[in-house]
C-alpha cells in the first residue's frame, strides 16, 4: 500500500471516529433534553396537582362559610315567616283591614308590639346601639328590628322606629320571605339584610289572594358574618375571606365593612361566576388562587383568596432545586458515558466486525443449504414479484425454462422464460392467489414448445412480506404429471383392447350372437344420446 493510500485510510478512519463522536454527543444532548423535559413535565404535573389541591381547600372553606351564612339568612327568614304565619297576627291584621285602623286599638297594638319584640329578641332582630354612639337630637341610623306593615306599606307596629321601609315592592302571593340586600346605589355604611313576608287573611289562599300586610325585618350582616368569615383555618395561612355584593357603577360592596370600592378582576370574577375556583391576576399584577360560593337567596358571595406564591412558593423552590440537581447529574453522566464510549469504541468496532462476518457466513451457508434442498425437489419452484418476475428458481424450474447450465432466471419474466402461451395460465393463477390472499391451485397444460406439451398441477401461494426481505409475493410450484398421465392413458388403451378381444371371443362361440356385444353397446350409446 502506498503512503497516499495509507494517509487516505487514516483520514477515513478519523472521519468515521469524528462522525461517531458527533453521534454520541448528539445522543447525549437528546438525553439531556429529554431529562430536562421530564423534569419540566414532573414540575408541571406537581404544580397542577398542587393548584387543584389548594383550589379544593379554598373551595371547601368558602362553601362552609357560605353554608354558615345561609344558615344565618335562613334563621332570619324563619323568624319573619313564622310571624307572618302567626294566627293571632293574621286575625288582628284582618280585623284592621276590615275596621280600617288597628293603630287606634291600643291593646291590640301593644299585643302585636310585644309579639314582635319577643321574636326580635329570640331571632337576633333586637337593635343594639353602635359602639361610641353619642346621644344627640339627630335621626338615628337604620338598625335591626321587626316591623308590621299594612297593605298600603304603612307601619302598624315596629321594634325600631329607625327602620327604613322596603326598597323594592314585595311579590304578591309569595310563599317564602322576600330577601333584599343593600341596594347597589346605597352609600357606604353597615350592610343590612332586609327580609319580608306577606301576611294573608286566615281563610285566604296565598296562591290567589292579595296580602293584607307584611312582616318586615332588618338584620345587620357584620356582627353575624364576621365570626364566620374571620375564623382561622388550619394550613391556609395567608388566605382571606370576604363577603361581597355588587354595587352601582361596576363597584363592589364589602358586606362586613359596608364600604364600596371599584371591583377588581378577582371581585368581578367572583360576582359573575357565583360559584367555582380560578387562578387569576389581581389589580396589582399578582397571581391569586380564588374560590367563590354564593349565599343562596341573596346576591352576596363568599370570596376566599390566597396568593399564588404563598400557596406554591415551596413547590417552586423544590422544583428549581430538583432541576439543578438533575442538570448536574446529567452533565456528569454525559461526561462519564463519553469517556467510557471512547475507551470501548475500538473493542465494540472489532466485535461488530467479527459478528458481521460471522452473520454473513451463516447467511451464505444457509442460502446454499436452502438452494440444495430446493434443487433436490422434483417440483419446479418459482418465487415471483408483483410483476411476475422471477426472484428465486430451483434447478427443476431452470430446466423447465430451458436455461443453460449456470444461467440464472432471476429478474426474468414468466413470458420470457416459458413463452406467452405457457406463461398465461400461471400468471392467471398467481393473480387469483394475490386477489384472494390464499393459496390457489389448478390443473394446467403448458405448451413449452411446438411438440412439447406438458400437463400437471400448479399451485400459487401468497407470501407474507413481513417475514422476509425479498420482493417476492407469490411462490409458484409446478408438478409435471405428463409421464404419469401418458402411462395411465396407455394402460387404459391396453385395457380397452383386452376387453374388446375377450368380448369378440365370447361372441364368436355362437354364430347367432356374433357381434352382439358391439351392437348392444352401440344401441345403448344411441339411446343415451337420444335421452340427452
Amino acid at each position: 500500500m502506498s503512503s497516499e493510500q495509507s494517509q487516505a485510510a487514516i483520514h477515513a478512519k478519523l472521519w468515521r471516529g469524528a462522525g461517531a463522536t458527533a453521534a454520541v454527543l448528539a445522543l447525549l444532548a437528546v438525553a439531556v433534553a429529554i431529562g430536562l423535559a421530564a423534569v419540566w413535565r414532573l414540575a408541571a404535573h406537581e404544580r397542577t396537582r398542587e393548584e387543584a389541591y389548594w383550589q379544593r381547600q379554598l373551595m371547601l372553606v368558602a362553601d362552609a362559610q357560605a353554608r354558615a351564612a345561609q344558615a344565618w339568612v335562613a334563621g332570619g327568614q324563619g323568624v319573619v315567616a313564622r310571624l307572618a304565619d302567626n294566627t293571632a297576627l293574621r286575625l288582628y291584621m284582618a280585623e284592621q283591614a276590615l275596621a280600617g285602623d288597628i293603630a287606634q286599638a291600643a291593646a291590640q297594638r301593644q299585643y302585636l308590639s310585644n309579639m314582635l319584640t319577643l321574636h326580635a329578641e329570640q331571632g337576633g332582630f333586637a337593635d343594639t346601639p353602635d359602639d361610641g354612639a353619642i346621644a344627640a337630637n339627630v335621626p338615628p341610623r337604620p338598625g335591626t328590628g321587626l316591623a308590621l306593615l299594612d297593605a298600603a306599606g304603612d307601619v302598624v307596629v315596629t321594634t325600631n322606629p329607625a327602620l327604613a321601609p322596603p326598597l323594592e315592592p314585595l311579590r304578591p302571593g309569595a310563599a317564602l320571605p322576600a330577601i333584599q340586600g343593600p341596594p347597589p346605589d346605597q352609600a357606604d355604611g353597615p350592610a343590612l339584610l332586609r327580609l319580608a313576608a306577606p301576611v294573608f287573611a286566615v281563610h285566604d289562599d296565598p296562591a290567589s289572594a292579595a296580602p293584607i300586610g307584611h312582616v318586615y325585618g332588618v338584620l345587620k350582616a357584620a356582627p353575624a358574618l364576621a365570626p364566620i368569615v374571620h375564623r382561622p383555618q388550619d394550613g391556609q395561612r395567608g388566605a382571606t375571606s370576604h363577603v361581597i355584593a355588587p354595587a352601582a357603577g361596576e363597584r363592589r360592596r364589602d358586606i362586613l365593612t359596608g364600604d364600596t370600592a371599584p371591583a377588581g378582576p378577582v371581585e368581578r370574577w367572583a360576582l359573575t361566576a357565583g360559584a367555582g375556583t380560578a387562578i387569576l391576576i389581581d389589580g396589582d399584577g399578582q397571581d391569586v388562587l380564588a374560590a367563590t360560593q354564593g349565599i343562596a337567596g341573596t346576591d352576596w358571595v363568599v370570596l376566599r383568596r390566597m396568593s399564588y406564591d404563598a400557596a406554591l412558593g415551596p413547590l417552586k423552590a423544590a422544583a428549581r432545586t430538583r432541576a439543578a440537581m438533575l442538570g448536574l447529574g446529567l452533565f456528569l453522566a454525559a461526561v462519564a458515558v463519553l469517556l467510557l464510549w471512547r475507551h470501548g469504541a475500538s473493542l465494540r468496532a472489532a466485535k461488530a466486525a467479527s459478528d458481521a462476518a460471522a452473520a454473513r457466513d451463516r447467511a451464505a451457508r444457509l442460502a446454499r443449504f436452502l438452494q440444495l434442498v430446493s434443487d433436490g425437489q422434483t417440483t419446479a419452484l418459482l418465487a415471483l414479484d408483483s410483476d411476475d418476475r422471477v426472484v428465486f428458481a430451483n434447478a427443476r424450474a431452470a430446466v423447465m425454462g430451458g436455461a443453460r447450465e449456470g444461467e440464472s432466471l432471476k429478474g426474468k419474466s414468466l413470458t420470457a422464460i416459458l413463452g406467452q402461451a405457457a406463461a398465461a395460465p400461471l400468471s392467471r393463477l398467481a393473480a387469483v392467489a394475490r386477489a384472494r390472499g390464499a393459496p390457489s391451485g389448478a390443473a394446467v397444460t403448458l405448451a413449452l414448445a411446438e411438440k412439447d406439451v406438458r400437463r400437471g398441477n400448479a399451485t400459487a401461494v401468497p407470501l407474507d412480506g413481513a417475514h422476509h426481505d425479498e420482493p417476492a409475493d407469490i411462490l409458484l410450484s409446478w408438478d409435471d404429471l405428463t409421464p404419469l398421465l401418458v402411462a395411465q392413458e396407455r394402460l387404459a388403451d391396453n385395457l380397452e383392447a383386452v376387453v374388446g378381444v375377450l368380448a369378440g371371443l365370447i361372441d364368436a362361440r355362437d354364430p347367432y350372437s356374433a357381434q352382439q356385444s358391439r351392437r348392444v353397446a352401440a344401441l345403448g350409446t344411441d339411446l343415451a344420446r337420444a335421452r340427452g
